[in-house]
């Protein structure tokens, strides 16, 4: 059965029911069926209230019908929410009562008392209980093999309470990139919710009014809210200081040791994250290191071709973003400085600007020009350049010793 449309006007008459221990049914307007056994006193007083019926068949008599006579003391009630989820659970403890109210415009005039075995804050889907979905229809009999009785029997099964009983399962729930938001407004009243002392079963227990439903709300204990952040987009300094007091801060700096055995042509990847990270760290800071994920997909394709996409479409444009296309700064980070010209990732402009600006002052040309050297990123000195010291740049060229480069504490 259904109670009021969740997204119509009637949307209050769940609410109503659940609180006045009762079902409502909106078809019968407002015709008293009291005294009627059958669907023929059913629809005779539906034709003395100059109510026109459309056939045998008319859905209006026929839900009055299975709910003034057909249903009976200790019947259960299923009330769905939509197609595919379902909120509540009641036996019927009443009989029929012509019990009309102001509030609903005559609607809502057919009541029968119940006794709610299960409320669902959060509605279960239709698969906690059915084989199949809930029909369109407001009032049917719900039968096997679509009714699944065991499923029914667990939903009713009485909580066992012990002294040793097992705790809910716990939950989580994951906020990403929460320090990009408006915490004030995202989380509002909640906010002092979600510290322990205010969950509900603790000693402070607190709930509050949701605005719109204004119904009841609080915290369980077994909710655990993660908030994942990247500091290098945003500083924690402009989080909410009421925010800061409730969750504990953990750095998920990057695992370079994730790469400890991944060795590709002689490069070892784990000391190529290491390497530049540490020279991120002396020019930027540390909330702007190589996080490992961009790294990860060499485990399932260990190749050259697959680091250079890495490098050209990931780690080059957000070492331009991080220095603001500083490019001396970026070739510091890739040590191309002291890599041969071939095996530099950036290089100058060889443009020739006496051609280009005639008789133009030569300050112009004493402004470093730089391009991407896209022949670098198919070369494997170009990588492990990135490791070796600026001794000299003969020992990195293409025919250069194969290194496994491991650290020597290793």
């Amino acid at each position: 059965m259904s109670l009021g449309n969740t997204q119509g006007s009637d949307a209050s008459i769940y609410d109503d029911c659940i609180a006045e221990n009762s079902i409502r049914l909106g078809y019968g307007y407002d015709l008293d069926f009291t005294g009627c056994q059958n669907r023929r006193d059913i629809e005779d007083r539906f034709v003395e209230k100059n109510t026109e019926l459309s056939g045998p068949y008319d859905y209006r008599a026929t839900s009055v019908t299975a709910f003034v006579t057909q249903m009976k003391k200790g019947d259960l009630v299923i009330v769905s929410d939509g197609n595919f989820k379902f909120r509540a659970i009641g036996e019927i403890t009443g009989d029929y009562q012509y019990k009309p109210n102001a509030e609903y415009d005559g609607d809502y005039s057919q009541l029968r008392q119940v006794k709610w075995l299960r409320q669902y804050s959060t509605s279960l889907p239709h698969t906690e209980l059915l084989n199949g979905q809930f029909s369109q229809m407001t009032l049917y009999r719900l039968r096997a093999p679509t009714l699944d009785k065991a499923k029914l029997e667990r939903l009713l099964a009485p909580v066992a309470i012990e002294d040793n009983a097992a705790e809910p399962d716990k939950r989580v729930l994951i906020i990403d990139e929460i320090n990009r938001g408006n915490i004030s407004r995202i989380f509002g009243e909640l906010i002092t919710l979600i510290e322990p002392s205010k969950r509900a079963g603790a000693p402070e227990a607190l709930e509050v009014m949701l605005p719109y439903s204004k119904k009841s709300f609080k915290v369980p204990g077994n909710v655990y809210l993660i908030g994942t952040m990247n500091t290098a987009d945003r500083s924690l300094a402009g989080l909410d200081i009421a925010l800061r007091r409730r969750f504990t801060f953990k750095e998920m700096p990057p695992k370079p040791e994730l790469f400890k055995e991944l060795i590709i042509e002689g490069i070892n990847i784990k000391m190529l994250l290491e390497v530049m990270n540490q020279r991120i760290a002396v020019l930027l800071d540390r909330d702007h290191c190589l996080g490992h994920a961009y790294f990860m997909p060499l485990f399932e394709a260990p190749t050259l071709k697959k680091l250079a996409d890495i490098f050209k479409q990931n780690i080059i444009p957000l070492l331009q973003e991080y220095f603001f296309e500083d490019w001396e700064r970026i070739c510091w980070v890739l040590n191309d400085q002291s890599k041969a010209e071939e095996d530099a990732f950036i290089v100058e402009d060889g443009a020739n600007f006496t051609e280009l600006f005639p008789k133009v002052d030569d300050s112009l040309r004493r402004v470093k020009r730089w391009r991407l050297n896209d022949e670098a990123f198919s070369r494997r000195s170009a990588y492990s350049g990135i490791l070796t010291s600026a001794t000299s740049k003969t020992q990195n060229r293409e025919h250069a010793p194969v290194f496994d480069m491991e650290p020597a504490d290793a």
